[in-house]
């Protein structure tokens, strides 16, 4: 091997290794400082809800920062009552209903970490029979199931929820 090529291999290495370097420098120092973050507008605690063009108002911002500070594990902190959804989502028809006409009752749930489950149904004069999610029993399809409860579909398309009744009820 010539010393004019062997010199050309070292120049190329040495720049190979220069540019790594560099960029390994430059990710370090993107790593290391922490660049400020600009104020969103509002953020100075007011009580003005935030606008924004066509859709409703809303949380003021001092809030949700009032919000960020809580621990969110805390043992007095509890579910809210509604389920948060969308703006663009709307709210499930569901009408709660004790006993519906059919006089079907349920007596317990199992929920699948999928989000199917099965619920075990009495039907007056008959045995109890256990129901997957997306089976039709008598006129009534079983769309859901949470911990407790059941959501029924019945024939006339109405969304009927079953719970499971209280010991001693």
């Amino acid at each position: 091997m010539s010393a004019l090529r062997r010199s050309s291999l070292v120049q190329g290495a040495a720049t190979a290794l220069g540019l790594s370097l560099v960029v390994f420098g430059w990710a370090l120092w993107r790593t290391v400082v922490i660049e400020p973050v600009a104020q969103p507008p509002g953020a100075g605690g007011g009580a003005s809800p935030v606008e924004t063009p066509g859709r409703r108002p809303l949380y003021p911002t001092g809030r949700v920062f009032a919000a960020l500070d809580k621990d969110p594990f805390h043992p007095e902190r509890r579910r809210p009552g509604v389920p948060f959804r969308l703006p663009s989502e709307a709210a499930p028809v569901v009408t709660a209903a004790q006993e519906p006409a059919a006089g079907v009752q349920l007596l317990g749930t199992a929920v699948a970490p999928g989000g199917g489950g099965v619920a075990m149904f009495r039907w007056p004069g008959s045995t109890p029979r256990l129901v997957r999610v997306g089976e039709r029993v008598n006129g009534l399809t079983l769309k859901r199931v949470r911990p407790g409860e059941a959501e029924i579909l019945s024939e006339a398309g109405t969304t009927v929820v079953l719970r499971v009744p209280k010991a001693g009820t």
